[in-house]
């Protein structure tokens, strides 16, 4: 049973980001009341992405709501600032995770690695630095506001999507190979 409920969560992972990105929009102060826990959250997550190099280990990562707080708590801190939001920023951030995710593939088929490990370097290089932007704009340019993060929120919003899609599809690929 329990095995049953984390993979319902791991397959609809994307789907917390976004509902818990609207939950936070919609109702901030329950994650702004966390800002404290946003460096133990991303030290959380930025070691469990680090320690992986398997699908296995990256569907493990992602059961856990470690960048679910972080983004979160951007869009709660940014609610009156999500509009100006340019279609520049989206582009930039959409063509920064294709780029990152065409680069893991490629890198590590260059490198003869196995069709596995040129995935999960796909999804690991195509979304790692989406919390750290975010992290880091909140603690170091702190004094221009939390807007200052949104470009990285929005990213961990695109990179969790396209990681999640990707994961899916290869995933299903697979079984029906076998």
């Amino acid at each position: 049973m329990f095995k049953k409920i984390l993979s319902f969560y791991t397959r609809c992972f994307a789907i917390w980001v976004v509902l818990f990105g609207a939950a936070a929009y919609a109702w901030p102060g329950p994650f702004v009341a966390l800002k404290s826990c946003n460096k133990l959250f991303f030290s959380l997550t930025m070691f469990g992405i680090g320690a992986v190099l398997q699908i296995d280990d990256f569907k493990r990562i992602a059961q856990r709501p470690v960048i679910v707080f972080i983004c979160s708590l951007v869009i709660a801190l940014n609610k009156k600032n999500f509009g100006k939001a340019t279609l520049v920023i989206l582009a930039a951030v959409v063509v920064l995770n294709i780029y990152g995710m065409l680069g893991g593939y490629g890198v590590a088929s260059a490198l003869r690695m196995e069709k596995r490990r040129r995935r999960t370097l796909a999804i690991e290089i195509g979304m790692q630095n989406a919390g750290l932007g975010t992290t880091l704009a909140l603690s170091h340019f702190a004094d221009s506001g939390p807007i200052v993060a949104l470009p990285a929120a929005i990213f961990v919003f695109v990179c969790i999507i396209t990681a999640s899609a990707m994961a899916a599809i290869w995933q299903t690929s697979e079984l029906e190979a076998e």
